[in-house]
């Protein structure tokens, strides 16, 4: 494009009229100045058009701007929302997990108790088998005592029939 120049641009202050170049040069006449203009003209037209369309595409990355700003504010609720959901399952598993240590406990002293009723059953077993030996004892005991019993009849009538033989004497030989 052509450039156009005013007089203050020809007038400088070095003192000459035209100045340096390019303005060493008388000013165009009319028919370059129109010339000149109707490029201006044009170069103007396409400004506003190259404008024009970049206005149009401002407009379209404005909406694109707008739909993205938006799915960003939605992925932002989405996110807020995530985040209280995990919040809660945080607070729900640390609920389970005391949950699960009570539950372990409980079954750590239900081992703990069928263990010892394990052990309760083997001592009542011991004491079962050892109620049948002292019941043999018993028995052998028992049969003892009626012998001793039966003996010590014996030997009471024995001494009774003595201590009447003794009398017996006795009075034979008062006699």
């Amino acid at each position: 494009m052509s450039q156009i120049y005013t007089l203050k641009d020809i007038d400088n202050s070095n003192g000459t009229k035209l100045g340096k170049k390019p303005f060493n040069r008388y000013p165009p006449n009319r028919a370059e100045l129109e010339e000149q203009l109707s490029r201006a003209n044009k170069d103007q037209e396409r400004v506003l058009e190259a404008a024009n369309q970049l206005i149009d595409k401002y407009d379209i990355l404005d909406e694109e701007n707008k739909c993205i700003r938006g799915d960003l504010d939605q992925a932002q609720k989405e996110n807020e929302y995530i985040q209280e959901i995990l919040g809660q399952s945080k607070k729900d598993n640390n609920a389970l997990n005391d949950e699960i240590k009570c539950n372990q406990y409980s079954l750590d002293q239900t081992i703990t108790e069928r263990d010892d009723l394990k052990h309760l059953e083997s001592l009542k077993d011991q004491a079962a088998e050892r109620c049948e030996v002292l019941n043999e004892e018993n028995k052998c005991i028992q049969a003892s005592l009626d012998q001793s019993k039966k003996d010590n009849n014996a030997l009471i009538e024995a001494n009774r029939r003595m201590q009447d033989s003794k009398k017996e004497m006795y009075t034979r030989i008062i006699r």
